[in-house]
């Protein structure tokens, strides 16, 4: 075994290069005389956990819009529970009991709410770039599940919510 002159490491006597930071060796295994760059430092910890939790633009602005929505259509439910006889009328218009349809707006008004609350939460994480934000966002698009938007938009976007960042593309691409 020999040593590598740059770095100390252990290496068999064959060998061209340093296994442990790749300075040439020579052909007894003695670095030749050259100028050496300083090797790459890999990222400090706080830069790569900030790479990992970038998130494309798009999916933020989605979650927002998400929530604005969700919020008016539970609004908009809301209203006709509010409303003085809004829901008889409906309700003798459909041929249905009273009961049970307010029992079911009631239930569209939670749902819709429950989307809205955690739509905010997930784009508030998401635009802070908190490490809960992809889970919170994940469990938001698997309520869009029972809405009208449906399983192809819940794909997409969990695809792009968890897909990496390419490290290539510069600061104002990557969230796009």
């Amino acid at each position: 075994m020999i040593a590598c002159p740059r770095c100390g490491g252990q290496l068999p006597p064959q060998a061209r290069f340093c296994a442990h930071c790749g300075a040439p060796l020579g052909t007894e295994g003695a670095a030749p005389a050259q100028f050496w760059l300083a090797p790459a430092r890999p990222a400090p910890v706080s830069e790569a956990s900030a790479s990992r939790r970038e998130v494309r633009l798009w999916v933020t602005i989605l979650y927002w819009i998400g929530a604005a929505l969700s919020f008016g259509v539970a609004a908009l439910y809301a209203a006709g529970l509010a409303l003085p006889g809004a829901l008889d009328q409906a309700a003798s218009a459909q041929k249905t009991d009273p009961g049970q349809l307010r029992l079911a707006v009631i239930f569209v008004v939670m749902y819709f709410a429950a989307l809205c609350l955690s739509h905010v939460v997930a784009a508030i994480g998401l635009t802070l770039r908190k490490p809960w934000a992809k889970v919170v966002a994940t469990l938001a698009a698997a309520l869009w599940v029972f809405t009208c938007v449906g399983v192809p938009v819940v794909a997409v976007v969990i695809f792009f919510l968890w897909r990496p960042v390419s490290p290539s593309r510069s600061a104002g691409d990557s969230q796009r």
